[in-house]
């Protein structure tokens, strides 16, 4: 069941902007992905 509704739970989950901030931030904290991030943004 979650399987088929993946999609519309993470976009439920990502309009809570306090979320959307968290998960960023998160993110950013993780060296691969904020190196792939800036390797693509100032490509």
């Amino acid at each position: 069941m979650v399987y088929r509704c993946r999609y519309r739970i993470v976009n439920t989950i990502l309009r809570v902007r306090l979320l959307q901030q968290w998960l960023v931030r998160f993110a950013m904290n993780i060296p691969l992905v904020r190196n792939t991030i800036n390797s693509q943004v100032f490509r």
